[in-house]
């Protein structure tokens, strides 16, 4: 169809069409970025619905199944300190918890507070926590207080 039109006629349609392609590509990027938004949500409201319902009943015993569906990994890093000796010794342990979803700070914003039947949107927190040292018990008598 080109080759029977006028060349400048032919370069400006082809230069139309690629601008054209351009934006379609553009658009169909924004609609993907769309979608996956909106399959995070649902992974967030499927977690609320798998672990909201009576989740301090199921926190206070935690088993090898709940943890599967919440956590990827826990990074245990020894902490060390010196002794009165001067030797360094191990005083404790950081955990480094890699959740599956961004769940820790995470919180839904309602678009009107005072009427929530106009909506939320689901602010996406972090997935990892990382703990401050939990010092390991030495045993033996308390320091005395006020010393």
């Amino acid at each position: 169809m080109l080759k029977k039109v006028d060349v400048r006629v032919s370069k400006q349609i082809s230069k139309n069409l690629e601008e054209e392609l351009i934006q379609l590509e553009d658009r169909k990027k924004g609609l993907i970025k769309e979608i996956d938004d909106l399959d995070n949500r649902k992974d967030w409201i499927d977690w609320v619905g798998r672990y909201g319902d009576d989740i301090k009943t199921q926190f206070k015993k935690v088993d090898g199944p709940l943890l599967e569906g919440i956590i990827e990994q826990i990074v245990v890093t020894p902490t060390f300190d010196e002794n009165r000796d001067g030797k360094e010794v191990q005083v404790g342990h950081r955990f480094n918890v890699q959740f599956k979803l961004p769940i820790v700070d995470d919180k839904v914003v309602y678009k009107d507070g005072s009427n929530k039947t106009k909506g939320y949107n689901v602010v996406d927190g972090v997935n990892h926590l990382e703990t401050d040292e939990l010092r390991i018990s030495k045993g033996g008598r308390p320091k005395k207080k006020g010393n």
